[in-house]
Formats: C-alpha cells, structure tokens, sequence
C-alpha cells in the first residue's frame, strides 16, 4: 500500500532554506524532513534554476500537476493560470475580475465558474475562504411606495418621488452621500459621495459629525473634483440634515431615504463596503494618512466592475467629461 504524500508548501519553502542558504546536503535535508533522499533529489532536480531551488515556483508547478488529474483542459490555459497566480487579489481583482481582464489582453481563459469550481475542489491553491465572499445572498427589491414622515426640515424630498432617469441611472451626475466612521473613533471618519450611474466615488476625511462641518467638506469635493451635480440622495443622519443650504448655491436636488432603510442609496453603501476591505470595522481613520486613503480610492475607481460590464468607474466618468 502507498502512503505517499506530497510535500506541503512549508516543505519546500523549507528545502530552499536549507539548500540556498544553510548548504545543507539531500541527505541532510531528508532526515530534517523526514522524507526519503529520492524524493528530495527528485523534488530539487525538477525545480531547480541556475542551481538554485525556487520554493514559489515548485508550489506553483505542483499545483498545476496536480490540477492537470482532475481535468484535461488545463494545459490549454496556462498563460491564464500563471496571469492569475500573479494578479489575483481578493480586494481589487477577484476571481471574474481576473477572467475578464485576460480576455481584455487575448489570453485565453476558463469561464468563471470553471474557476470557481477549480478552487472549491483545492486545485489552484486557493480554498474557497480565500475568496472575497463564499456565498452570495440577493435581495429582491421592494417597489417603493410614496411615503412621507412628517414634516421635513431638511427641506429634501422623499426618495419615493425621486424620478425614474434618476432610479434607472440613464442620467449622469446623481449622487448619493454617506459616512464610514472609525470605531470607537467617533470623531474621525470618511464622507463618500458615490456617482450612481459609473459608481464613481469621491472621499474625505472628515472630523466629527456636525452639519456644517460636513456641509464645508461637501464643498471641498465639489470643488477640488470640479463635480457637476444634479441631484444627492442621503439617509436621515443628522449630520446631513443642513445640506439643503447647499440646494440653491450648486443647484443640485435633495433626496432622503426613508427612516432606517440607508440600503436605498445602495450605491454608497456598496463604495463603503469596498473601502472596508481595505479598512475594516475598528480603523481609526486618525491614524490614516490622507494619500494612503486616495491611494485606496483610485483603486477601487480603477477597478474592473461586472455591473459596468467590465469596465472601470474611472473610464466611463471621464467619458461623460461632466
């Protein structure tokens, strides 16, 4: 009966320890491992460059050997497997993202789901928790009902009435405002203003949640991105209740989401969600400096998104040149 088993990925980032810089010999690094000399010699002579071991590339080999028992189809997308190996990044350029950026290039590649059906088997390295999201939960969207709170001193309309161009995104320059707070960190955080029709988003940091002070870090972005604004939907934040002084100076609409229902500007809060992979819950954004958080921001305008069709919020905003 064979035992055999295939040495671990800390194995042979081990060999290359013990044969590149400790000089040990096969038979050395065997009784370290406690792996017979053949399948030492045998594991340094097939990954072996210029005399020296390459851990990386042995993983990586062994990998696609092991992939090439389950299916056939892998050789013919080798170029793809090492586009991936170096490009993969569970943040900004997940799995479809990668697919779809190598067609982008004319290198031939696997659907998605032939991917995802690779990694939840263990064949390229990767486990399924690896991924940005294991399972995706859809929700269907209520059709809004005219619904009115009261009085409203913000002097903003009900996001029932907000009108169709708006809610289908056939028009640019509509955009929807939110907040990312450090925790526990109550003074410092990010205003967002999101673009729905690209998903275009624009931060800065912000010191408290008073209404002026947002109101003037408001002005900040429309003036340092010269951003043409036509309408801004908001949640019932308080720190959002003095934005309608605003309305008349640029000359933009005001919408408010219905009480505790902040997933109807879905837009910002899908942006916050993004700037939470990179910053999770209990960030304190004091400790932040403001070119690391643009530096975040660019890359997520920059990257390819499947609700655009691929494209980058980035390139479609610039098209509309507004």
């Amino acid at each position: 009966m064979n035992n055999y088993k295939q040495l671990s990925d800390r194995e042979r980032y081990l060999i290359e320890q013990y044969l590149n810089v400790d000089q040990l010999g096969v038979n050395q690094i065997a009784i370290k491992l406690n792996r017979s000399k053949s399948t030492i010699s045998r594991e340094i002579k097939r990954n072996s460059t210029n005399s020296e071991y390459e851990s990386n590339s042995a993983i990586f080999n062994a990998k696609n050997r092991e992939l090439l028992k389950h299916d056939l189809t892998i050789p013919k997308y080798t170029e793809f497997l090492i586009f991936f190996n170096e490009n993969y990044d569970k943040k900004y350029l997940g799995v479809a993202s990668c697919v779809q950026v190598a067609k982008a290039q004319n290198i031939e590649t696997p659907s998605s789901r032939t991917m995802y059906n690779w990694i939840n088997n263990y064949w390229l390295g990767l486990k399924p928790k690896d991924l940005l999201r294991t399972r995706q939960v859809f929700f269907r969207k209520s059709q809004a009902k005219p619904r009115v709170f009261g009085t409203l001193p913000t002097d903003a309309t009900p996001i029932s009435f907000r009108p169709t161009y708006i809610n289908d995104r056939s028009e640019e320059g509509h955009y929807e405002i939110g907040l990312v707070i450090s925790s526990g960190q109550r003074n410092t955080g990010l205003l967002t203003l999101v673009e729905r029709k690209t998903r275009m988003g624009y931060v800065t940091k912000v010191y408290g949640k008073h209404m002026q002070h947002i109101n003037e870090k408001l002005e900040f972005l429309i003036h340092q991105y010269k951003l043409n604004i036509k309408s801004i939907t908001k949640d019932n934040g308080m720190e959002f209740n003095s934005l309608f002084k605003l309305k008349e100076k640029y000359d933009f609409r005001l919408y408010t989401c219905n009480p505790y229902a902040s997933s109807e500007k879905g837009t910002n809060e899908n942006f916050n969600g993004i700037i939470r992979r990179t910053f999770p819950k209990g960030t304190n954004f004091s400790n932040i400096p403001d070119n690391e958080i643009q530096l975040v921001i660019e890359r997520i305008n920059k990257m390819p998104r499947m609700i655009l069709g691929w494209k980058l919020s980035q390139e479609l905003f610039e098209t509309y040149n507004y």
